[in-house]
């Protein structure tokens, strides 16, 4: 499949449509999930889908050297959509405290940054995994949404495998406690991870 993806993305690079079409079909939607566990509570899905959108964008403006060097496409356009979203997010906090400055002065500035924005996106199936503090919910997502090797998640991230590793087990162990506590109510919660398909919820109930 690496190897694969790789000439896509060669062609990709150099204008290829109908290769472009090919990768975007096989790694947008996991890509676009992932961007949206971001990026939420700041944005809505649809700025996650732009900004996947401008990753697939960008690769076309790469120099060939780079693209021909990326040995892991996955891992690779996972490790830019992070960039890409998290960037998103600090731009959209700056532009709400700037707003907030115009219209209220500096207390209004600190509120605004503290504030998360009406994503829409929050519902109740993805409460349990919401809940999780930011580097656990990461991991979940890269894992069941992304479907991500340990491996390639430290390609994707800069954190460790084992560390990873480490995070993904203690965030299983927080899920099957909000499971335990919550019932019904929180077996939906887990299964719903950041939009997910029914493929990955069914992955993460079994795991959980």
């Amino acid at each position: 499949m690496h190897d694969d993806d790789r000439q896509l993305l060669i062609r990709t690079r150099r204008g290829d449509q109908t290769a472009a079409r090919t990768l975007w079909h096989r790694h947008a939607p996991r890509l676009i999930a992932y961007a949206a566990s971001v990026i939420r509570g700041t944005g809505t899905r649809h700025d996650a889908e732009d900004t996947v959108q401008a990753v697939f964008c960008r690769v076309m403006a790469l120099d060939a050297r780079e693209v021909d060097a990326v040995l892991d496409p996955g891992a690779w356009l996972a490790r830019l959509t992070r960039r890409a979203a998290l960037n998103w997010v600090r731009a959209a906090r700056r532009e709400r405290a700037r707003v907030a400055r115009a219209a209220g002065g500096p207390r209004a500035a600190r509120g605004a940054a503290k504030r998360p924005g009406a994503s829409g996106e929050h519902d109740a199936t993805g409460a349990a995994v919401d809940a999780l503090p930011a580097r656990l919910r990461e991991v979940v997502v890269l894992r069941h949404v992304a479907g991500l090797t340990f491996d390639q998640i430290e390609a994707a991230t800069g954190v460790n495998r084992n560390t990873a590793a480490a995070r993904y087990r203690v965030a299983l162990e927080r899920l099957r406690s909000a499971l335990a506590a919550g019932g019904a109510r929180g077996t939906g919660a887990a299964a719903g991870v950041a939009g997910g398909t029914h493929s990955h919820r069914q992955r993460m109930v079994q795991h959980v």
